[in-house]
């Protein structure tokens, strides 16, 4: 196996603005809640911010992206060419933290488990899935490889997190954020894009409040 046929393998990189290193994602009409959350006035997923700004301006080449890393999970390669896409430290520079899905979500049980197998055999690297699919999550009676933090996201802005070891929340009380990307650039702790923060990776921190925007 290369870096190229690894890449091809998982349908293509992703590159949000503000993370560290390259990630993946679906589009969000694929995502099994957060299309019906979507409908919900006051949800998390109402006006979406995988739907918005840069994806929303290149959707006719964002969209079939997406599609293809979203077909790319069926393939038998996909574990081992996650794999090795995150070991190679061209691409990685030799950070030691992922994400996954920075669109769209879990879409079954076995993606989960290629997901946790991806985990298991990159012990030195931290990886976060944000995920709203709590039936899927919770199956894992939370037993799960230590470096894989799964956050259990909130459905309401200001609402409860859920009943989850690590979670998010969406909220639009200003002292209560802990993710200083989502703030304002008005606000005093903002900075452009996770920079050195490493708080949703990090598994002492038992909920991420991002500011509603």
């Amino acid at each position: 196996m290369n870096i190229s046929i690894a890449v091809e393998t998982v349908g293509g990189l992703s590159a949000p603005s503000k993370m560290v290193v390259p990630s993946t994602g679906f589009n969000t009409d694929t995502c099994m809640k957060g299309s019906k959350l979507k409908l919900i006035k006051g949800s998390v997923c109402e006006g979406c911010y995988a739907d918005k700004g840069f994806a929303k301006v290149f959707d006719k080449n964002v969209r079939p992206a997406r599609h293809r890393r979203l077909e790319a999970i069926k393939d038998k390669a996909w574990v081992s060419s996650w794999i090795y896409i995150i070991k190679n430290k061209k691409v990685f520079k030799d950070e030691k933290v992922f994400r996954w899905q920075d669109s769209g979500d879990l879409q079954s049980k076995e993606h989960l488990d290629n997901i946790i197998a991806v985990a298991t055999a990159t012990p030195d690297v931290i990886h976060w899935l944000p995920t709203k699919e709590s039936n899927l999550a919770k199956s894992l009676g939370g037993v799960y490889p230590s470096n894989l933090i799964i956050r259990l996201s909130g459905s309401m802005v200001d609402g409860k997190a859920p009943n989850f070891k690590h979670t998010s929340t969406v909220t639009t009380d200003i002292t209560k954020v802990n993710c200083f990307a989502s703030l304002p650039a008005t606000d005093s702790r903002w900075h452009e894009g996770c920079g050195e923060c490493r708080n949703c990776w990090d598994s002492s921190i038992q909920d991420i409040a991002y500011y509603k925007h």
